[in-house]
């Protein structure tokens, strides 16, 4: 079967020409492995994700990407933030969105699993992903995790 991908919004992007005119450039790509769910089995999944030679790995753009999977089977997730303290990613959700609403225990795990390898598989410099929500803590009614409590490391 074929390997899903997840390809940037802007390929290839407009870069404007000598005569000032927009031109059609193709960019370098390199491919990154991150993980979704698969909305049929419920279960994580590798997909391989594009991304621009040049762009510096950052939880921000791994999140995007992330994002991007997840949609393509219906899971909806909105980001407050993101940031890093030490070794620790960040993650706090919004509230109304997935996975804090609108799933049940089972996928939620497996979307916070996924979010979480994803970004320690391609941050090397990260050891623990913190999750919550609005920048309190974790609390979906399934699943809840202490405002500086690690939820997946290396």
């Amino acid at each position: 079967p074929a390997t899903p991908s997840v390809t940037p919004s802007a390929l290839p992007s407009l870069i404007p020409s000598i005569s000032g005119e927009p031109s059609l450039v193709p960019r370098e790509t390199k491919e990154i492995v991150i993980y979704t769910i698969n909305s049929e089995t419920i279960k994580k999944e590798a997909v391989t994700a594009l991304v621009y030679v040049e762009s510096e790995l950052t939880p921000e753009l791994i999140m995007e990407q992330v994002i991007a999977a997840m949609e393509d089977d219906h899971f909806y997730i909105e980001i407050d933030s993101i940031t890093t303290e030490g070794k620790n990613i960040i993650v706090s959700f919004c509230a109304e969105s997935t996975p804090v609403c609108n799933v049940g225990a089972g996928v939620e795990g497996v979307i916070l699993d996924a979010i979480g390898q994803s970004l320690l598989d391609n941050l090397p410099d990260y050891s623990g992903i913190i999750y919550r929500v609005e920048g309190g803590a974790y609390n979906s009614g399934h699943v809840e995790i202490g405002i500086d409590e690690v939820f997946i490391s290396r």
